[in-house]
């Protein structure tokens, strides 16, 4: 039943592409459409749902101006490969998706989409359901796990993520999508799901129009290569005082 209900996702996406777009349902905000495009093709100078804290500054993993400075070639990104739970994410999650899958007889298929109204703004989704709601899947380390059982939605990684779901949101025209938090064993060697929270996330228009009005000023950052303000404390900082220079 799992795979049929896979299989009629796989249908469902596969008549986006044919038909290069679609308007969603009445469910949805009129005039939304998702352009699929091959998930090895996409990135690059346009902005992700994974960016949308970095536009913030809220973002534990990059500030604004090193996003900006990776944009125009004028910064490495950092290998997060490196990073140990970057790794054991990539191996875990795609475990953590079809575990969930399985148990709710869901059919889900990953692709990336663009809002219709700024194709700057992308979003890459682990995995999109019949009602085109987003599935974004998570294996946090063991602690933050807990966090995420014992505060919910006040946990840090849910607000870590709430950003990303939505630009989800907002590139799919879906009311609602679902964070998934797993707890993965792999001392068998295959990981294993142990156990998973799933958290539903409801769209919030007043931020939608805050990551409209960011990318459009992202953008112009880019395009006129107007430099962002450094954070002192994240970033390659040179003091213009003696005040700076005694903080740095």
């Amino acid at each position: 039943a799992a795979r049929e209900a896979m299989r009629e996702g796989e249908r469902r996406v596969d008549h986006i592409a044919r038909k290069g777009g679609i308007v969603a349902g009445a469910q949805h905000r009129q005039h939304q459409r998702l352009r699929v495009e091959a998930l090895f093709d996409w990135g690059g100078e346009r902005g992700s749902g994974e960016e949308v804290a970095v536009l913030f500054n809220t973002s534990p993993f990059k500030t604004r101006w090193q996003l900006w400075a990776e944009k125009l070639g004028q910064r490495i990104e950092d290998d997060i490969e490196a990073n140990p739970y970057v790794r054991r994410g990539k191996r875990c999650e795609h475990a953590l998706r079809e575990y969930v899958v399985a148990d709710h007889n869901l059919g889900i298929m990953p692709l990336c989409c663009e809002y219709e109204g700024d194709s700057f703004i992308r979003a890459s989704l682990d995995g999109i359901d019949f009602r085109f709601r987003p599935w974004e899947f998570k294996v946090p380390s063991p602690a933050n796990f807990e966090d995420v059982r014992d505060k919910g939605t006040d946990s840090v990684p849910y607000r870590t993520y709430w950003p990303q779901v939505q630009a989800q949101l907002l590139c799919t025209g879906a009311s609602e999508g679902f964070l998934v938090f797993g707890k993965v064993d792999e001392t068998r060697g295959s990981p294993r799901v142990v156990e998973y929270i799933t958290i539903l996330v409801v769209a919030d228009p007043a931020y939608h129009d805050h990551i409209l009005r960011e990318a459009v000023r992202f953008r112009t950052e880019l395009e006129q290569q107007i430099e962002p303000a450094k954070d002192p404390e994240r970033d390659l900082f040179a003091p213009d005082t003696d005040a700076d220079a005694r903080r740095w």
